[in-house]
């Protein structure tokens, strides 16, 4: 990000965790590139205007139009602080913070530094671009109550399927050129003839006529590459726009307790293999895919002790929860507790499911755990008895289900 107006904000800032979210997406693909700044109107009212510019959503680039958001009425007591975001389809959205009484604990008079509001802790999936701090009674919003957070991405595509050209190094542009301009495979082989191909020019080549192979060859490679493996079947890879039998994705994938052969007789399916006891996967290519996970929750920022402090992280697809690990970064002992809640997005964090202890340590880990998750529920950590550590990463490790 080139745009002075994005910043990182410090650590104890309110708006910090959010910041966290928005680096958090943006290591996943999905933040700002650049434009999309954020000014409040002339002469000042409820609405915010997002400027033109270009997003990257799970990899994909877009660029979007200059577009606004009103803001929902202050409360008549209280403040809070909304967030502004790009939804997947690149619309400008405001997600509501809950009003709160302020908590200023530095004495610092300044909203950012405040404990209390604070900013909504589930933020729907997107491109996050800033903060808008919304006192009582607020009819209109300055621009010293909007801040932008740092943390975007780069321009490159990283879509395996259609990147676009103008995310191409030039060296593949021009190969992409010159095969553009070869024979599409559709015509098939010209003057197959005078290469003693069976069939007649540029007609295909039954497999019976290939010399020293049968239809039934392939059985041979089939049960020897079979084994005592068990299988899994794709789903129909029309659901997906690339097609073809690599098009899927985790939830597509089954993994059968028998030893059942699974259809794998169209060009539009592909035969998975799963090994046994494990949660790899094999493709009808020879390649393997893997159905474990891990999610990252990082804390503090390496030179000051951490305090009380919460990070938040919605999970895309049905999964359990397997195993946790806890590091001081900087490998100074000391003792953490990392508990564990999840919920449902915009539902109250509930009970603890699990906490993980570091006692006097620079690492911990816990095995054996089987905690399952539903697609899109929330994990929350929340960090707390914490004696010198200065940054901490609560890795959990996920198998999808």
């Amino acid at each position: 990000m080139t745009d002075a107006d994005f910043l990182a904000p410090t650590v104890n800032q309110c708006i910090l965790t959010s910041h966290i979210e928005a680096v958090s997406r943006a290591s996943r693909e999905t933040g700002i590139v650049n434009g999309n700044r954020l000014t409040a109107s002339t002469p000042a009212d409820m609405v915010v205007t997002i400027g033109a510019g270009r997003i990257k959503i799970a990899g994909t680039p877009a660029d979007v139009a200059e577009d606004t958001v009103t803001l929902a009425a202050a409360h008549t007591t209280l403040p809070r602080i909304d967030i502004i975001y790009r939804d997947v389809t690149g619309d400008a959205k405001a997600a509501k913070g809950t009003p709160a009484t302020i908590e200023d604990p530095k004495g610092l008079s300044d909203w950012k530094s405040y404990t209390s509001p604070l900013p909504p802790s589930s933020i729907p999936p997107g491109a996050i671009i800033g903060a808008v701090w919304i006192p009582a009674e607020c009819t209109a919003i300055t621009s010293e109550y909007i801040w932008m957070f740092a943390g975007g991405v780069g321009d490159l595509a990283t879509s395996i399927g259609t990147p676009g050209t103008d995310a191409m190094p030039a060296s593949e542009k021009a190969v992409r050129d010159v095969l553009a301009e070869c024979a599409p495979a559709a015509n098939g082989v010209t003057n197959g003839d005078s290469h003693d191909h069976s069939g007649g020019d540029g007609a295909q080549i039954d497999h019976g006529s290939l010399g020293g192979r049968t239809d039934d060859d392939h059985l041979i490679y089939y049960n020897q590459a079979r084994g005592d493996a068990r299988y899994a079947q794709l789903a129909h890879a029309a659901r997906h726009a690339s097609g073809g039998a690599d098009a899927i994705k985790l939830d597509d994938l089954a993994a059968p307790d028998d030893n059942t052969d699974l259809n794998a007789s169209t060009t539009k399916h592909g035969l998975m293999q799963k090994y046994p006891n494990t949660a790899q996967v094999l493709k009808g290519n020879g390649s393997w895919i893997t159905r474990n996970f891990e999610i990252d929750f990082p804390f503090g920022n390496g030179l000051d002790v951490i305090e009380d402090a919460v990070h938040e992280f919605a999970v895309p697809i049905a999964c359990k929860i397997t195993r946790a690990d806890v590091w001081e970064v900087g490998g100074r002992s000391s003792s953490i507790t990392c508990t564990l809640y999840k919920h449902a997005v915009g539902a109250a964090k509930g009970s603890a499911v699990d906490s993980f202890v570091m006692s006097s340590r620079v690492y911990m880990t816990e095995t054996g755990l089987n905690i399952s998750v539903s697609q899109h529920n929330v994990l929350r950590i929340e960090v707390s008895s914490i004696t010198a550590a200065k940054q901490i990463v609560c890795r959990l490790f996920l198998e999808a289900t």
